[in-house]
């Protein structure tokens, strides 16, 4: 139960850096905490510099949003539990949401191995349903696909940035006369 308890904690310090937490003297949000610093806190000291930033807007109309940040391909754990995903500042456990992430990462990550992540979507209120669960943590989207697609794209971008600066940095330091 007390896991739980933490989770649900974790999770709302996730959506509201501008609230403090404390649970039992050993977890400690401050309040107005900067995200990446609240990141560290509820993820680990393992995070720290390893995690990438995510900015995003869908199309020319700007229906959706994406920001947050993700793990780089190299920092990974053996469950999910440090997935942080929300909906409009909601915290939810969402399938699509999931699985966007999952095949974003999947050139760069084996299929039993998880990213880190804390994503926040924005998404138009008609576009999304969160009265799905009573304890609405599940969400339905009105174009899955569309949702699923964005975040793929959005996410993978961000991988391939980051792994052709990584590409470029490597030939520099291995060849020094390459300019």
């Amino acid at each position: 139960e007390m896991m739980s308890v933490v989770d649900v904690v974790k999770r709302l310090a996730m959506s509201r850096t501008d609230v403090g937490f404390t649970l039992n003297n050993k977890w400690r949000f401050p309040q107005n905490q900067d995200m990446l610093e609240r990141i560290i806190a509820v993820m680990g000291d393992d995070v720290r510099g390893r995690m990438l930033a995510v900015d995003a807007r869908s199309g020319s109309d700007a229906s959706m949003e994406l920001h947050g940040f993700i793990s780089e391909p190299t920092l990974r754990r053996a469950s999910s539990i440090d997935q942080y995903l929300f909906v409009n500042g909601r915290p939810v456990k969402d399938k699509v949401l999931v699985g966007a992430l999952r095949a974003a990462y999947m050139d760069v990550m084996h299929a039993r191995e998880f990213p880190l992540c804390a994503l926040y979507l924005t998404i138009d209120p008609r576009r999304v349903d969160v009265n799905v669960s009573p304890a609405k943590t599940e969400v339905h989207f009105l174009e899955p696909s569309h949702v699923r697609a964005f975040i793929i794209k959005a996410l993978r971008d961000v991988l391939a940035q980051t792994l052709n600066n990584r590409a470029v940095q490597d030939t520099v330091i291995s060849n020094p006369n390459v300019v």
